[in-house]
């Protein structure tokens, strides 16, 4: 893990450092958000799934390129839920399956008037995973019972740890430094891969999510 996020934190810091160390203006800000994710692919019509929702947070640094400062690149240091649900409303059975992410996007975007738009590949490293499964207890015999609840923590050993996948987001910022967006991303393909998967049940979908993101940019840089 400590490799991981030095690796993410090195990644960051390339090209911040390069266009410090040209003068341009780096600016660094904080977001959080969230986020509403599925899965969608081979096998998911024969079970229907659900969205889940999730929380997004992190860091970024926003470099302008050129002279004009309209265009700019934007890596991300993010930590991200994502998942899925089903039920089975003839057995009255629920499940949600939410994969952590450590994401790291890097976005070319273009700004205008505080309205701004990017699109970038994005890298995610899986951290944890939980499954939550809910069914009526049928032990009971008469009169109404309480559903059993069965939280589970998989091991990642089971699971594909890399992620990889498109981010396409649409914003405003104010003067002030506080920014509103909206984000959609969707992995290039299905994450399973000798026999690991990080779509419980459903080995060749793939996973998409839509985001609303929260962000300050400091004032200091």
């Amino acid at each position: 893990m400590k490799q991981i996020i030095l690796f993410t934190l090195s990644a960051l810091a390339i090209p911040v450092l390069s266009h410090a160390q040209a003068g341009q203006p780096v600016r660094f800000g904080l977001k959080a958000g969230a986020s509403l994710s599925s899965i969608a692919g081979k096998g998911t019509n024969d079970y229907p799934v659900s969205p889940l929702a999730g929380g997004v947070g992190g860091m970024f640094a926003t470099v302008p390129l050129g002279t004009s400062q309209r265009w700019f690149l934007q890596p991300e240091l993010l930590y991200s839920q994502q998942g899925f649900s089903l039920s089975h409303p003839a057995t009255n059975y629920n499940a949600s399956f939410r994969s952590d992410y450590l994401k790291l996007p890097v976005l070319l975007g273009f700004t205008r008037k505080g309205f701004f738009a990017a699109v970038g590949p994005q890298v995610g490293y899986l951290v944890r995973v939980r499954n939550t499964y809910r069914f009526p207890d049928y032990s009971q015999t008469g009169g109404a019972s309480q559903d059993i609840i069965v939280k589970v923590s998989n091991d990642l050993r089971y699971y594909q740890r890399w992620e990889f996948s498109a981010v396409a987001a649409v914003g405003y910022r104010w003067q002030c430094g506080a920014g509103i967006e909206l984000r959609y991303s969707d992995t290039f393909f299905n994450q399973s891969h000798d026999n690991l998967t990080s779509n419980y049940g459903y080995p060749q979908a793939h996973s998409l999510s839509g985001q609303v993101q929260a962000s300050y940019v400091l004032p200091w840089h």
